[in-house]
């Protein structure tokens, strides 16, 4: 029998025996051999056979056939997500596979022009050819729009393969939470106060505050339901504030403020929850007369007119009133009863019967809901003064002469 070996040789030189080799028959012999992981190019073959009675044969058949190495395959995964915000992170992935096992350099190009221009990004290489590349990219406010676009280069070493062109991601404008910091369910006095409304404004793709300079709206009622847009503040760190100090313009009591953010080129329009304030205004009391310790005489009556207004100088009825008198000698205090004119004015009567003399003080208290209080004294309001009584007491008069008879010079006793 007839002895074949079969030896392939690499590119490199490297010789690979092809085992086992079968005798088909007839001078014809067949191998198989398993290309698997082998270096890719031209490899000769060598045949050497021996035969009892022969010589031997070695015969090189040279660059006798061409390996070729697989290009890699690979499966995209679609970007994600595949819409939102510019301020959101997006991934991008290819899966690839090697069959040869070669180490493989990813690729991702971008665009966000339409296709008119992609910009590579940082390559990235899978050992072995068998693995995931992904790319975790961000956009800017600029890059808005849904003209992106993808694709990815793959490179073994011996293969370049360019994938098919994607479109994504949808790039929209960032999402913003406005919440309150300072100014909700609290008080200010109208005319005369300041509250301090302070907001935060995040944005919720980039999980931090909106940057500088966004304009935030402040709008609040002045009537318990309309609304009045009273400043447009841009924020600062994420912050905007506006100090608010209501005038005649807004009612008292409970009022209402949000505040939003509309038409920005980078964000969507955004509206805040609404919160409450209280609006408070003053009570103001004055003794129309009598004032500057007008005299009475004991046994006179006082007529005492007063009223009643708020800090816009309009009168007002209060919800309580309480008056009184009070006589600076002794201190005695003399509630009295009072009668109403008109809407905020009122009269009474001071009786001075049995009276102590001297000054009196009149005092006006006053209440009513979503106002200060009044506490308002006029000092030395009125005097009361007491008649002297003159009475004579003498029992004789008695002339220089003696008797009751006597000259207009002359000196006279009163006994």
């Amino acid at each position: 029998d007839t002895t074949v070996n079969i030896t392939c040789k690499s590119p490199l030189a490297t010789t690979h025996e092809s085992l086992p080799v079968e005798n088909q028959g007839n001078g014809y012999y067949n191998c198989t051999w398993d290309s698997t992981l082998k270096t890719p190019g031209y490899w000769d073959i060598r045949i050497n056979s021996t035969k009892n009675y022969y010589h031997k044969n070695s015969t090189w058949f040279n660059d006798w056939f061409y390996l070729q190495n697989s290009p890699t395959t690979y499966t995209i995964i679609p970007v994600t997500p595949n819409e939102g915000g510019w301020g959101l992170s997006y991934n991008y992935s290819i899966q690839i596979d090697d069959a040869d096992n070669d180490d493989v350099v990813c690729t991702l190009y971008v665009s966000t022009d339409g296709g008119s221009y992609f910009e590579s990004q940082t390559p990235i290489t899978i050992t072995n050819g068998h693995g995931t590349c992904s790319w975790l990219l961000n956009f800017t406010c600029s890059e808005i729009g849904n003209d992106n676009y993808y694709y990815f280069v793959l490179n073994d070493g011996y293969n370049t393969v360019t994938t098919e062109i994607l479109q994504g991601p949808n790039i929209t404008k960032d999402t913003l939470e406005i919440s309150v910091v300072s100014g909700d369910d609290d008080e200010v006095n109208r005319n005369s106060g300041t509250l301090t409304l302070k907001v935060y404004v995040k944005d919720i793709e980039k999980n931090e505050p909106v940057g500088n300079n966004i304009p935030v709206k402040f709008n609040i009622t002045y009537n318990g339901k309309d609304y009045l847009t009273v400043a447009e503040v841009n924020t600062s760190l994420g912050y905007a504030t506006y100090n608010f100090a209501p005038d005649c313009q807004y009612e008292v009591g409970y009022q209402n403020w949000t505040t939003s953010i509309q038409q920005q080129t980078c964000y969507k329009d955004t509206f805040s929850d609404t919160w409450n304030l209280t609006i408070k205004g003053s009570l103001f009391a004055k003794v129309i007369q009598p004032t500057n310790a007008k005299e009475y005489y004991k046994g006179e009556n006082v007529s005492i007119r007063f009223n009643v207004s708020e800090d816009c100088n309009n009168p007002i009825d209060p919800d309580y009133l309480n008056l009184s008198v009070k006589s600076v000698y002794g201190n005695k205090v003399y509630y009295l009863p009072y009668f109403q004119e008109s809407i905020g004015y009122y009269n009474s009567t001071f009786e001075s019967t049995q009276k102590p003399p001297r000054y009196y003080d009149v005092r006006v208290y006053a209440e009513k809901q979503f106002f200060n209080p009044i506490d308002y004294t006029e000092s030395n309001s009125f005097w009361i003064e007491t008649l002297p009584t003159i009475q004579l007491i003498s029992a004789s008069v008695e002339s220089e002469q003696g008797g009751n008879v006597g000259g207009w010079g002359e000196t006279w006793t009163f006994r």
